[in-house]
């Protein structure tokens, strides 16, 4: 088989991390008019389009080199965002014990259980007396530097490694064969294959994933909190920087220490080239491993750890979470009142032990979105209007369809933002946040809000012009 190497590289979408495109260097120059989609094939998926480059990025068009890329369709629902549970991601912080179980995510694509792997690696010895710790990185070539970046990890990096899960989410593979023949640069033939091959996850490349750096720390009375952390290209001591502080859902809950930065968009599409270009910040994900009622003080004081050690713009420092991870940011704001500048909670609702406090959030900053057809947070988020619009603050309130395109959804965010109102709720209309092909039920109608949320430039961007 004339390949030097191959690999998968993967993306995190609206709704988790999929499979993108798999690289193939051969050990010659491929002729690009000779390949076409026909000549492979990957189970399980959809090929859209087999590119060659003389790179490993995707181009606008082939060109002649040694890399064959197959680009995989990601149009299709996830197993969690088609799910019928309806329990499914609300979770609630009523548990005192910290489950130790590892909540694994579903397989990413419905008809395919290729994705899940192992790797255990040993922990080292202790040194020094950091109460941050650092995980161990995962491989990446060279020649993937176009393809991703690193942030976080800057000093700080002292500790005993903290050990990886034994199932991640990220553990992606994919199996695919040449089943054409194809030519080199020179004329020679290159035959189609008997066998398929399959990545293996410790090549992977993990778009926005591998921006961060996983460590653990240890809390004062003892426990310990995994995190995921990300600092700015070209982070500097001498400039103070925002920071975004991801909550996620109960199911991105667990010991698997990338499962909530792989569920969703909402920590890492901060982390993005495009955002980072116009709003350098920090970001910070908590991994928790299950819902506790002591999360939030955890959480308070994981921040200050971060604030402690980095240069953190205290005066803007912002809240995002989903469903339970809402739960954890109302009581943030309602514990610490004048510590975070903004808030935009996707597809949440209240705790009853916070009830008689909901008052408190009308001092803050906050967007909030759900769908219409979300049995538990479109009445839980109406219940926090209704508890701020009492305290004398205006809330301002839109609803449209998710279905709209994105041009259209974004003219009617910002026509809602020229409101100027600290309490934004924009409402999806029932049964559009979902894929055509999912069935509307209480788990798919709330999961899949935040599948389309963070995708809103407008109230992402009104989210960083808040300040405290």
């Amino acid at each position: 088989m004339p390949l030097e190497k191959y690999y998968l590289v993967t993306n995190v979408y609206g709704d988790g991390q999929k499979p993108w495109y798999v690289v193939l260097e051969y050990n010659s120059s491929i002729n690009p008019d000779s390949v076409s989609a026909d000549d492979y094939e990957v189970e399980n998926y959809d090929i859209t389009n087999v590119y060659v480059n003389s790179e490993t990025s995707l181009p606008d068009e082939s060109t002649a080199g040694n890399y064959v890329l197959i680009e995989m369709s990601t149009d299709y629902t996830t197993a969690n965002y088609g799910g019928s549970d309806s329990s499914a991601g609300f979770g609630n912080l009523e548990n005192e014990d910290i489950d130790e179980s590892n909540s694994e995510k579903s397989s990413d694509r419905p008809d395919s259980d290729n994705f899940k792997g192992s790797k255990d690696s040993e922990d080292s010895d202790a040194s020094g007396d950091s109460k941050i710790q650092k995980s161990p990185e995962s491989s990446e070539t060279s020649e993937d530097s176009e393809n991703s970046r690193r942030g976080g990890g800057s000093g700080n990096n002292r500790g005993r490694s903290m050990s990886a899960s034994a199932s991640l989410s990220n553990q992606m593979t994919v199996t695919f064969r040449q089943t054409g023949s194809i030519s080199t640069e020179d004329g020679s033939l290159l035959d189609a294959w008997d066998e398929s091959c399959s990545t293996e996850y410790a090549n992977n490349v993990n778009q926005l994933v591998e921006n961060f750096t996983q460590y653990t720390f240890t809390l004062s009375d003892g426990s310990t909190i995994m995190y995921s952390l990300y600092l700015p290209d070209g982070y500097e001591e001498s400039t103070d920087y925002p920071l975004v502080l991801f909550m996620p859902d109960a199911t991105g809950e667990g010991s698997d220490e990338y499962l909530a930065l792989t569920e969703s968009l909402g920590g890492v599409i901060w982390t993005t080239k495009e955002w980072q270009s116009e709003h350098e910040c920090i970001v910070l994900v908590p991994q928790y491993e299950s819902s506790n009622t002591k999360d939030p003080a955890y959480t308070m004081e994981l921040v200050e750890e971060i604030a402690s050690q980095y240069s953190v713009d205290t005066a803007r420092k912002y809240l995002v979470g989903q469903s339970s991870g809402t739960i954890r940011s109302i009581k943030l704001f309602i514990d610490y009142p004048d510590e975070f500048a903004g808030g935009l909670l996707v597809a949440g609702q209240t705790d009853s032990a916070y009830t008689d406090s909901m008052s408190q959030l009308s001092t803050q900053n906050i967007w909030m979105i759900c769908s219409e057809g979300d049995a538990r947070a479109y009445p839980g988020m109406t219940e926090i209007t209704d508890a701020v619009e009492t305290a004398g603050t205006t809330v301002t309130t839109a609803q449209w369809s998710a279905s709209l395109s994105d041009e259209e959804q974004e003219t009617l965010a910002e026509k809602q933002a020229s409101a100027g109102t600290s309490i934004n709720w924009t409402v999806f209309d029932a049964e559009t946040v979902m894929r055509d092909d999912v069935t509307a039920s209480d788990a798919t109608e709330h999961m899949n809000t935040w599948r389309v949320a963070y995708d809103l430039n407008t109230i992402r961007e009104w989210l960083f012009e808040q300040t405290k």
